[in-house]
């Protein structure tokens, strides 16, 4: 029982365990790149974790040995302030002691490792975003001396990598865990969020206002089926069958397949096309005859970008041969946020390059602001703002960082509501009057 630890009480280092544990916690030491000399002078602290006379027992013995140079007073019975001072040459000796290798013989040899690792991705990389990731990481590894070896380099991670440099066709994300890892939860679990990252700052068309889902859904990974929403006098042949989405007023879905395999007919009758950012604004919005409405549902995925692509080339090529009544008028309508400048940026840039807001302007802005409508953007989103350019929305940029409120285009569709109970309060207010 004598020798039994109390409960709490510490447990004693080495003096030796001491001198490693300092190391450990450089960057430089780990890596085996501190040079001269290093000296303890913390001494009571040193006897607390060592215990006195074990610490006086211990620096005896290392001294001996040639290992450390100890300020002695009072006859070896005490150290003094100067401290305890050994050189950096000497680690080695003080790991072997420890019972442990030094950390620099495997942190060079994973270093290494991890540059034929990559450079072995690199010879066969086809995709270019899928390229410029793995020369970041190369980078990474190349100066990760006195730093932390990255994490992203490994076989696994590096499966999936591989997986989608040679997907041609967007595959559900269980599906392509299951192939890559023989799990489907494994890469939600493990890995989407350092391939999140990656496509964020190296795939072209992934944007920052995009959430995880959309920016997985740009390099090939759905969580779901795209679908793409129409309202309007579409015309579309179907192996060989015509589909006049006219004849659907209140609008019809294209499923995944239906997008890739329909064909956009030529002599359309509609002069104008809207995109709608948000699901129960495209539903309310009325049938014409001369506008077709699309819900995009914030950034349009792979799918549904080449179905309006080829739609919009379509209508190039009809405007080309003179069949069609006028020229095609591009909107978009979104929320009057951040998110929805980024929505219409990424649609001016890589879909309808003339496109034009659409109740996206100053005097909507403060219209449903003087109704009450708006919520506070974060402080991170106001600093984005004030480095956001768009020329067609400058106002409303200048509106937004002025207010710090967003307002979600949602809000469009409670006008009628309120002039209904308003009409309603004055009428009961009337009744009560002439009674």
């Amino acid at each position: 029982m004598a020798g039994k630890k109390k409960a709490g009480e510490r447990q004693k280092k080495t003096l030796v365990e001491v001198i490693v544990e300092k190391n450990d916690r450089s960057a430089k030491g780990q890596w085996g790149l501190l040079k001269g000399n290093k000296t303890i002078k913390e001494i009571a602290d040193l006897s607390r974790q060592v215990g006195v006379q074990e610490l006086i027992s211990q620096a005896k013995e290392l001294e001996a040995r040639g290992l450390v140079t100890v300020h002695w007073g009072d006859g070896k019975s005490v150290i003094r302030e100067k401290g305890i001072t050994y050189s950096m040459d000497q680690m080695d000796e003080f790991y072997r002691l420890a019972g442990r290798e030094h950390p620099k013989y495997q942190l060079w040899k994973r270093k290494q490792e991890m540059e034929q690792m990559v450079e072995r991705e690199l010879k066969h990389c086809r995709k270019g975003w899928i390229r410029r990731y793995y020369e970041s990481l190369l980078a990474q590894v190349q100066d990760a001396v006195e730093k932390s070896l990255p994490k992203q380099v490994c076989e696994e991670y590096f499966a999936c990598l591989r997986m989608l440099d040679v997907l041609e066709e967007p595959v559900y994300k269980r599906i392509f865990s299951a192939a890559c890892l023989e799990d489907s939860k494994a890469f939600e679990n493990k890995y989407e969020d350092w391939l999140v990252s990656a496509a964020r700052e190296f795939c072209e068309t992934a944007d920052d206002g995009m959430e995880d889902t959309q920016v997985l859904e740009q390099i090939g990974l759905k969580e779901y089926a795209s679908q793409m929403y129409l309202k309007g006098p579409l015309a579309l042949e179907l192996h060989g069958e015509n589909l006049h989405v006219e004849n659907y007023r209140y609008g019809v879905v294209l499923n995944t397949q239906t997008m890739r395999e329909v064909r956009i007919l030529p002599d359309q009758s509609f002069q104008n096309i809207v995109t709608i950012e948000n699901k129960a604004n495209f539903e309310t919005a009325s049938f014409r005859e001369d506008t077709l409405y699309l819900f995009v549902h914030g950034f349009p995925g792979p799918e549904e970008r080449r179905f309006l692509i080829r739609l919009r080339e379509a209508l190039e090529n009809e405007k080309k041969a003179e069949n069609h009544p006028g020229k095609i008028q591009y909107y978009h309508s979104s929320d009057l946020d951040y998110g929805g400048i980024r929505i219409f940026r990424y649609l001016r840039e890589r879909i309808f390059p003339e496109v034009q807001p659409y109740r996206m302007d100053k005097e909507m802005y403060e219209h449903y602001r003087k109704l009450g409508y708006g919520y506070d953007l974060p402080e991170s989103i106001v600093k984005k703002l004030e480095r956001i350019e768009e020329p067609l929305l400058e106002e409303l940029i200048e509106c937004l960082r002025r207010e710090k409120k967003g307002i979600e285009q949602e809000c469009f569709l409670t006008e009628p509501l309120l002039k209904a109970q308003m009409a309603d309060v004055s009428g009961r207010a009337g009744k009560q009057a002439g009674s």
